[in-house]
């Protein structure tokens, strides 16, 4: 009975298709991992240190990361969140032994894009302009957005990874 309501609400596509489908997921994926590493690595130091609400906006703004929220993210994000719908959707009606590392990857990719849309892109906002925060909300804010912006890169590293081996499958 799951399997024919599965199979009736997802279409399963031929192999082919399903290549053209995940291949520039990964291509995508792949962007935005190294991106985020690149962020992680450089970026974010530069503003991480800062101990109150006028040093954050300041170094935000200096460093770069603000600005690569509205020409690099506002130009790949769209197009992360419709191929990871659509390899979603393409995954849950796939076969074995492909199914399980594509709904593995896709899923962890809509679950990190909702992440970042409800908290990381909201809290980055509120740090560049949390002048009513003090000295230490500042800082257990920006500790704590690091900690979790660390946990989501470690999930989109296993995201690309597990494309990649369903890709190989």
């Amino acid at each position: 009975m799951r399997k024919t309501l599965l199979r009736t609400v997802f279409r399963r596509f031929s192999p082919a298709t399903e290549n053209r489908l995940l291949r520039p997921f990964l291509v995508v994926t792949g962007l935005v991992v190294g991106a985020g590493w690149f962020e992680m690595r450089v970026v974010i130091p530069q503003w991480a240190e800062a101990s109150n609400a006028e040093e954050v906006a300041e170094a935000l703004e200096r460093s770069g990361h603000m600005a690569s929220g509205k020409q690099f993210w506002a130009l790949v994000s769209p197009a992360a969140v419709l191929l990871t719908a659509a390899n979603l959707y393409a995954a849950v009606g796939s076969e074995a032994p492909r199914r399980g590392p594509w709904i593995l990857a896709s899923g962890t990719a809509a679950v990190t894009s909702a992440a970042t849309a409800a908290y990381f892109v909201p809290e980055l906002h509120r740090l560049s302009s949390a002048h009513d925060l003090n000295d230490r909300q500042v800082r257990e804010r920006i500790r704590r957005r690091v900690r979790l912006d660390q946990v989501r890169l470690v999930a989109l590293t296993a995201t690309w990874y597990a494309g990649l081996r369903a890709l190989s499958r």
